[in-house]
């Protein structure tokens, strides 16, 4: 699941999580949460929201991305940015 958060899956549209979430894209954009060291329940979650039907336009491009990944990724994505420690402010 690394190469997914690393990499991403150019094949299927999906970009690198952390080249939106990583330590420098993070700091250089404020809006942008770190998702290292958060609880993988919760990252869980908001990976399913985006996915849903429910979430809003305005969460774009995270709607397109969480749809095309399966529960099974988001899960094992969630538990592997948990295990991360925390990214320094």
């Amino acid at each position: 699941i690394w190469k997914l958060a690393e990499e991403g899956d150019p094949a299927r549209g999906l970009p690198a999580c952390l080249s939106c979430h990583g330590a420098r894209p993070t700091a250089a954009v404020g809006l942008l949460p770190r998702l290292d060291g958060q609880r993988a329940r919760y990252l869980e979650d908001r990976l399913d929201y985006f996915a849903g039907d429910a979430a809003p336009e305005v969460l774009a491009p995270m709607t397109e991305i969480a749809s095309r990944l399966t529960g099974d990724e988001r899960a094992a994505l969630a538990d592997w940015f948990a295990a991360r420690p925390p990214l320094a402010k």
